[in-house]
Order: C-alpha cells, then sequence, then structure tokens
C-alpha cells in the first residue's frame, strides 16, 4: 500500500515549455520506499528519503511560485481559485399569435426596447425558455401546458395558463395573441485582465499569509 507523503511545484526552467512550472509528488511505500512523480502524470521514479522535501523546503517552494503567480498573473498550475464566468439576468420578451397550426412564436426582443429578433436565429437557450419547440413549415410552435389531467393543452388558453402558473413569467399583453417576459440567465466570462488582476491578487494575499505564519512560528520557537 502506498500513500502520496507531500507534492511541491518546480520550475524546469525550459523556454519551449508551455507552462513552466510542474508539481512533483512523493510516494511512501508500506515497505519503507519512496517514489516520485515529477510531473504528477502517474510515472514513478524511485527516488532516496533525503530527497523528500522537508515542511521548510516545501513551504519555501510553493511561495516562489506564489511569487511568480504575483508578478505574471499566470497560475499554470491551477492553485488559485478566482472567478473565470459570472451569471447575468436578463429579461426577454416573446410575442404569440394563433394560427391554423397552434400558438406560433412570431417574435422575441431581449428587454422592453431590444430589437426584435427572428424567431429562427434566437438562442436555443432562450427559445426553451419561450415554450416553443416543435417547428412545423419554418414557424415555432408553442409545446403546449400539461394540465392536472395529464392532456397537453396547445391553445391559446393553454399557452396563458402556462403563463399564469409559472412564478417567473410575466403576462405583458393579450392583444393580437400573447406577449410575456421571461428572465433568462446567461453565463458571461470574465476578461483576461480581470482574471490575470484578480490572480495576482490572490498570490500575494497567500505570500503575506505565509510570511505572517512564518513569522508566529518563529516568535513562539523564541519564546520557548
Amino acid at each position: 500500500m502506498s500513500d502520496i507523503y507531500t507534492a511541491q511545484p518546480w520550475n524546469c526552467g525550459d523556454s519551449d515549455c508551455l507552462l513552466g512550472w510542474h508539481k512533483e509528488s512523493f510516494w511512501h511505500y508500506e515497505d519503507g520506499t519512496w517514489t516520485v512523480d515529477r510531473y504528477t502524470d502517474g510515472n514513478h521514479q524511485k527516488c532516496e528519503p533525503e530527497d523528500v522535501p522537508t515542511w521548510e523546503q516545501e513551504e519555501a517552494a510553493w511561495v516562489r511560485y506564489a511569487e511568480d503567480v504575483a508578478e505574471t498573473g499566470e497560475d499554470p498550475l491551477s492553485v488559485f481559485t478566482v472567478e473565470r464566468t459570472y451569471k447575468r439576468t436578463a429579461r426577454w420578451e416573446f410575442q404569440y399569435t394563433p394560427s391554423i397550426l397552434g400558438m406560433i412564436l412570431v417574435s422575441a426582443r431581449k428587454g422592453d426596447r431590444g430589437p426584435s429578433v427572428k424567431t429562427g436565429h434566437l438562442p436555443e437557450t432562450v427559445r426553451d425558455c419561450s415554450g416553443a419547440g416543435e417547428e412545423a413549415q419554418g414557424r415555432y410552435v408553442f409545446l403546449g401546458w400539461e394540465g392536472p389531467d395529464g392532456k397537453i393543452n396547445k391553445s391559446r388558453d393553454g399557452l396563458l395558463l402556462a403563463i399564469v402558473h409559472d412564478d417567473d413569467a410575466r403576462l405583458t399583453s393579450e392583444a393580437r395573441g400573447l406577449r410575456f417576459t421571461y428572465p433568462i440567465e446567461r453565463t458571461v466570462y470574465r476578461k483576461e485582465t480581470a482574471i490575470t488582476r484578480d490572480l495576482k491578487a490572490a498570490a500575494k494575499r497567500y505570500i503575506k499569509r505565509r510570511r505572517k505564519q512564518r513569522k508566529l512560528a518563529a516568535d513562539r520557537k523564541h519564546q520557548a
């Protein structure tokens, strides 16, 4: 049986390496032997006990890595957690009109003043929230509302019931069919500059915390 004993970052110094930094893991076995996985990729090599870094050496290695992240804003080992995306919610307005095909989605727009978007060009997530799905003769038709009896109602009344029973939907007009709004959440990717800024800040906080811990440990040792 084996278990990982410790791990630390190291820089290969190879200008052609895309990462530069790697993480090596040291493993200890029941028979007293040791191995090192230099790239944490499962490729183990035997090593001696004196090759295993001490706690001080390991800590110093992580501080050196953090110092590099604080300077470059790059975190190749994904050590520091920063938000790379965020959620944004906007209300979309959908306009349905009755036809022989059923209730057809004829237009949609983001907000109450945004430009109208052709139904065929709607993002899939937006179209899913509109209630339309089946395409008939190039049109998007209301899929229907399932009543307490299990029956699917695809009529105007069915759409109205679907709107009324959805806490997030808001009926805005009953003229020329039905018009309602619905909040739609989407994922927004943050700018690289913002991510870099946060990585630098996280690394600096780590360095500051480590230095404070070292000082406290030194003070306790001195007092003892």
